[in-house]
């Protein structure tokens, strides 16, 4: 049977990171009919960039771990893009670009369980032999 052990502190940061996705993919559909179609398709393609990500390091991947820290930048730009030339800009800066910082280092600490070293194979030449049959 599969199944991967993860570190609780990974499995908090997935779970954290879920749920703004699931209520992303509501508001998103609320916006059916106001959105233009160039935001839904980035909400759309963010939407499945996390899950795809969100994903990956539940199941360990390397990729999973490079992809999720480009990710979290992806989303600091898109934050400031959106919010460039409101008033809301300063106060999103202040706050966005720490909290995704904040988020990087806390997927930084769990990178041992991404690229662990692969067990060393058993260098003892008699080990490499098959066993004779009696």
């Amino acid at each position: 049977k599969y199944d991967t052990k993860l570190p609780l502190g990974l499995n908090l940061y997935v779970l954290l990171h879920f749920s703004p996705v699931v209520a992303a993919t509501f508001f998103m559909l609320q916006k059916e009919n106001t959105w233009p179609l160039s935001w839904h398709l980035l909400a759309g393609g963010m939407i499945l960039l996390a899950l795809l990500t969100l994903g990956g390091i539940l199941d360990k991947r390397g990729w999973a771990f490079r992809l999720e820290l480009a990710r979290l930048v992806l989303l600091a730009v898109i934050t400031m893009l959106a919010l460039a030339g409101s008033e809301w800009f300063g106060l999103a800066l202040v706050l966005a670009v720490p909290l995704f910082a904040g988020f990087a280092l806390w997927l930084a600490s769990y990178r041992h369980v991404f690229f662990a070293p692969a067990p060393a194979a058993d260098e003892n030449p008699e080990s490499w032999r098959l066993s004779e049959a009696p």
